[in-house]
């Protein structure tokens, strides 16, 4: 699949939030299983340009740093899940900025989905996170760190909101914008666009 190719067909796939048209990040192949922690690389330089008014224009921008993953790391601990994103930059120079996984998960019967979305306003640094999906409460608390020092944006979701599955795996999105306008989105982790990483399994109890 082509850079070109690539790009579009994540706009074209639905946003999870239509103010940052953000577009879904694939975190690896799919594999069978995997150990309680898996991680994943990333390409540099990967930033594409959506403009404001036609998401169908998209452009590379590997210029820029800002929001650029540059990996991750899922752990399922037996009582939570633990995301962290590792980026090129992350600084208070766009007055947007969005972070979001997609969970999947499963009980005997079906898929299930969970987003936790981490937004960051111009005041507002530290970020505000929720959690969206099938299983999802008002009671469901996101734990999060926006560290600007590090590079990096940390979720911690609570295992029981999700059900308490086997395993789950991920999926992840970064963007950003200025002006309330155009926005920049990080296309990482090797692999197509769209595709849940391998399955992270629960830690035993110790």
């Amino acid at each position: 699949m082509t850079h070109a190719s690539r790009a579009v067909g994540r706009v074209r796939r639905s946003a999870l939030s239509a103010a940052l048209l953000a577009v879904v990040l694939g975190l690896g192949t799919p594999a069978a299983s995997s150990a309680e922690t898996w991680r994943g690389p990333d390409w540099d330089g990967d930033v594409v340009h959506v403009d404001a008014t036609d998401a169908s224009e998209v452009s590379w921008a590997t210029d820029v740093a800002f929001g650029d993953l540059t990996g991750a790391r899922v752990s399922y601990r037996h009582d939570q899940v633990v995301i962290v994103a590792h980026l090129a930059e992350l600084d208070h120079s766009r007055e947007t900025f969005g972070f979001s996984v997609t969970l999947r998960h499963a009980d005997r019967v079906r898929f299930l989905y969970t987003n936790a979305v981490v937004w960051v306003r111009d005041g507002h640094w530290r970020g505000t996170a929720r959690l969206y999906g099938d299983l999802a409460t008002d009671r469901c608390a996101v734990d999060h760190v926006v560290d600007y020092r590090r590079d990096l944006v940390r979720l911690s979701v609570p295992a029981h909101c999700l059900g308490s599955p086997r395993w789950v795996r991920a999926m992840m999105l970064s963007a950003s914008m200025v002006d309330g306008a155009d926005t920049w989105e990080s296309d990482s982790l090797p692999g197509p666009a769209g595709v849940f990483g391998p399955r992270v399994h629960r830690a035993p109890r110790s």
